[in-house]
């Protein structure tokens, strides 16, 4: 996670699981991902989960 934040300068990491998948679900929540929501992808139903980057990080890498 570190280094999508950091090193890529991603603003948000997400991951989209199957809800009947609970190993998956733990490991997102193991890594810092909080579940936001349900939804359908894909024809299917699917749980997201997503860490975004602190809003501090975001103004850092703006100084130069």
């Amino acid at each position: 996670m570190a280094y999508g934040l950091e090193t890529l300068r991603l603003k948000r990491i997400i991951s989209i699981i199957q809800p009947e998948n609970t190993a998956s679900r733990r490991v997102a929540e193991k890594t810092g991902l909080t579940l936001r929501g349900e939804t359908r992808w894909r024809n299917s139903d699917v749980v997201w989960y997503a860490l975004d980057q602190p809003p501090n990080q975001t103004t850092q890498y703006l100084r130069t």
